[in-house]
C-alpha cells in the first residue's frame, strides 16, 4: 500500500497532451499538487522511518539478525522515499505547467498551494490524537488532598503503617491512604 501510495503523481498527475497550444479552453491536465502532497509526505516518512531503523541498530541489546532486519527495512524505506521524491518531483512539474497553460488560455489556475493539505492533516491528526491519548492517560487534574498530612508546627495524632505522621482530627479514615494506623499517639 505505501509503495503504491509513494508514486501517487506519477499515478495520478496528468501532464498536458503532447501539442497542446493555447486555445481559450481548460487543457485536460491536473492543476493540483495534492498527489505531490502526498509523495512529500511519504517521502519524509519514509527518510524518518529508516532513520529510526538504523538508529535502533546502536543500541546493545539489538542481536544481529535484528540488525540484518533493521538494515533491510530501512533500505526498503529509503528505496520507498525515493520513488516518492522523485513522484512528488514529477508532479510539481506536471501541475506547474498545467497551471502556465491555463494562465495561457487567460484563466485563473488553481491549486498550487494545495500541495499543503496532506501534511496538514497529518499534522492535525497525530495532534489531535496526542492530546486525547494525553488526557486518557494522565492523572486525574483534580487535586487529592491527603487529610493525613501534618502542617508545619502541627501536632500528631497517629504514625501510620508507611512511617507518615497524620495530624487527622478524627478516628474515622485516618491512614487510610497510608496502609492504616499503626499506632495512636
Amino acid at each position: 500500500m505505501v509503495a503504491l501510495l509513494s508514486g501517487c503523481s506519477l499515478l495520478v498527475t496528468t501532464s498536458l497532451p503532447k501539442g497542446h497550444t493555447s486555445s481559450g479552453t481548460v487543457p485536460p491536465c491536473s492543476q493540483s499538487n495534492i498527489g505531490a502532497g502526498v509523495d512529500l509526505l511519504i517521502a519524509l516518512l519514509g527518510i524518518g522511518g529508516a532513520a529510526e531503523l538504523l538508529a535502533d541498530n546502536d543500541r546493545p541489546d539489538v542481536t544481529f539478525s535484528e540488525k540484518q532486519e533493521n538494515q533491510s527495512g530501512a533500505l526498503a524505506l529509503g528505496g520507498i522515499a525515493l520513488l516518492a521524491g522523485y513522484s512528488m518531483f514529477v508532479g510539481f512539474s506536471r501541475s506547474s505547467t498545467c497551471r502556465d497553460a491555463v494562465r495561457a488560455a487567460g484563466l485563473e489556475p488553481y491549486g498550487s498551494n494545495d500541495w499543503l493539505l496532506p501534511p496538514l492533516i497529518l499534522v492535525t491528526v497525530g495532534l489531535a490524537a496526542s492530546a486525547t491519548s494525553n488526557r486518557t492517560n494522565a492523572p486525574s487534574s483534580s487535586p487529592t488532598i491527603d487529610f493525613d498530612l501534618c502542617a508545619p508546627g502541627a501536632t500528631a495524632t497517629a504514625i501510620c503503617n508507611d512511617g507518615i505522621e497524620s495530624c487527622s482530627l478524627n478516628r474515622s479514615g485516618t491512614c487510610s491512604h497510608h496502609q492504616g494506623v499503626a499506632r495512636w499517639l
